[in-house]
């Protein structure tokens, strides 16, 4: 089942991931950032949230 969000908690998952992704750097932003798009390529309809600090699909 692929839950909705609202605009205002998508944009702001969205803000927030991309700063963990810069945050990180390195390895670990790659990484990050690759799984991202796995994700929302085999998903696009994907809601991405932000909990306990960590990005979940």
């Amino acid at each position: 089942m692929i839950k909705t969000v609202s605009p205002e908690a998508a944009a702001s998952a969205c803000v927030l991931i991309n700063q963990r992704i810069a945050e990180l750097g390195g390895w670990r932003g790659e990484v990050l950032a690759h799984v991202r798009r796995l994700i929302v390529q085999a998903l696009p309809d994907v809601a991405e949230e932000w909990k306990w600090s960590v990005p979940v699909w």
